[in-house]
């Protein structure tokens, strides 16, 4: 191979790599801020109220697993 293209390829890779990673880190932050938020407390408190279903449906109108 040509050591022009391996040299260009790491140097790629390593950017693409830094690249990556911080804008993996500002999806995480970003999520986390989402978490944090009144909203998100609000649903995560009203949880346990519903049943853990997130909606008004009756655990009864989920249908059976087939097999158990």
């Amino acid at each position: 191979m040509n050591i022009r293209f391996l040299l260009a390829f790491s140097a790629g890779y390593v950017l693409g790599a830094r690249a990556g990673r911080e804008r993996y880190d500002e999806i995480v932050t970003a999520v986390r801020d989402l978490m944090d938020s009144d909203l998100a407390v609000q649903f995560r408190s009203e949880l346990p109220r519903r049943g853990g279903h997130g909606d008004d449906a009756p655990a009864s109108a989920v249908p059976p697993v087939v097999g158990t």
